[in-house]
């Protein structure tokens, strides 16, 4: 094979069927292969030792510029999780407002360099925190529906619980909207957060006037329903509970409660509205007479 010989072995110790790709590189292993470099070194003309390199790929199987970018991968998504996490931290305790992305990078122990890699300024590191958590509204549809939601109106209900659900039993989730609802404040460099925000709220909501006006097509609700109002309305009630459960959890049990509170407000909807009764007629007022005046001559 000339000076380089190089050699690719299977682990148990067999020798592979030909010499590798047409670029005399080893060709991709199947996962619990190595490679066995061995490079002949010369000296006047003949070998005077050979030094072998060897490198296991066990787990993935790929080529070592492979698993170098594999792993380039995973740092980052590492990295890009942890500012996540201590955004959740500064943002809590300082308001988002008020904090400086120069004080998420040393909780993250990263540079700002690394911050502004991954997310172009506070609006989108707000965003990208946010979407940890926060589900889109179609997708949670569709999450009720596998749950075995048969209709419209049951999918609407599934998805109001699950909301409220995951913040009294998952702590990162009522911690970011403890963040959204209490330590935000639309000034500054975090002025931007608002217009994503209307952006997330609006998408929301045209997903629940959706299902809204289907339950109306199907006789699920009142034909008279405005389906735009009760959206706003369902959005409102959720997040009304929302607020007020995070600014004084020991105030309700909003996992116990969840499903009733749910339930009480979707009956508002699904029932008809009621009928005019027609107005009684107003009874004949007694009309007082005055008593006659006894004459003179008629007196005792």
């Amino acid at each position: 094979m000339g000076a380089t010989a190089l050699l690719a072995a299977a682990h148990e110790g067999a020798e592979p069927e030909g010499d590798g790709n047409e670029d005399g590189n080893p060709e991709r292993t199947e996962p619990g292969m190595h490679w066995d470099f061995s490079l002949e070194a010369l000296h006047g003309g003949e070998i005077d030792g050979q030094f072998t390199y060897n490198h296991e790929c066990m787990s993935t199987g790929l080529r070592p510029a492979q698993e170098m970018a594999r792993r380039t991968k995973e740092e980052a998504e590492a990295t890009r999780a942890r500012i996540l996490d201590a955004a959740e931290r500064i943002f809590r305790d300082k308001g988002v407002a008020h904090a400086s992305l120069e004080q998420v990078a040393r909780a993250a122990r990263v540079t700002r360099g690394a911050i502004y890699w991954h997310f172009k300024d506070k609006g989108e590191l707000f965003e990208a925190m946010m979407q940890r958590v926060a589900l889109p509204a179609q997708a949670m549809m569709e999450r009720a529906e596998k749950a075995g939601a048969t209709d419209p109106l049951q999918r609407l209900r599934l998805s109001a619980c699950e909301v409220l659900l995951r913040a009294a039993r998952d702590a990162q989730v009522k911690r970011i909207f403890e963040i959204s609802f209490h330590r935000c404040e639309y000034v500054g460099d975090a002025a931007s957060i608002r217009d994503r925000q209307v952006a997330n709220h609006s998408e929301c909501l045209a997903t629940i006037e959706s299902e809204i006006r289907e339950c109306v097509r199907q006789g699920l609700m009142p034909r008279n329903l405005d389906p735009r109002l009760a959206a706003i309305g369902t959005m409102a009630y959720v997040s009304g509970i929302l607020y007020h459960w995070i600014l004084d959890p020991g105030s309700f049990s909003l996992e116990r409660n969840a499903a009733s509170l749910v339930d009480t407000y979707f009956r508002g909807l699904v029932a008809p509205p009621a009928r005019k009764t027609a107005s009684r007629p107003k009874a004949a007022r007694a009309t007082l007479r005055p008593a006659k005046r006894a004459s003179a001559k008629n007196a005792p």
